[in-house]
């Protein structure tokens, strides 16, 4: 049987020390590169995490997702951070805002 479409995923943080063979036209067709969150991101991440959580006080989810993502400092965290501190704190967002260095 022949193989038509083949997908392979790798990942690094370093490209810079692949050998040049591994990552070559041809062998790696597409390179996506995953920065730093920035505070849009930081904001929807937040309101999709979140989006079913009821929130007891004054702020809406919306109103804490926009303070949240001022809190973000662009170039510092990642999403694979951002989303870790939300799963530590799942229940609650307002703790979430509140606590977030």
């Amino acid at each position: 049987r022949r193989v038509l479409f083949r997908s392979i995923i790798i990942t690094t943080n370093n490209l810079d020390i692949l050998d040049n063979a591994l990552i070559r036209p041809g062998r790696m067709d597409k390179i996506f590169k995953f920065g730093y969150a920035d505070k849009y991101q930081a904001k929807h991440m937040f309101l999709n995490f979140y989006e079913n959580i009821h929130v007891n006080g004054q702020e809406s989810i919306t109103e804490l997702s926009n303070i949240f993502s001022e809190k973000i400092t662009e170039g510092k965290y990642s999403c694979a951070e951002i989303q870790g501190y939300f799963i530590n704190h799942k229940y609650d967002p307002k703790y979430v805002v509140d606590n977030f260095i």
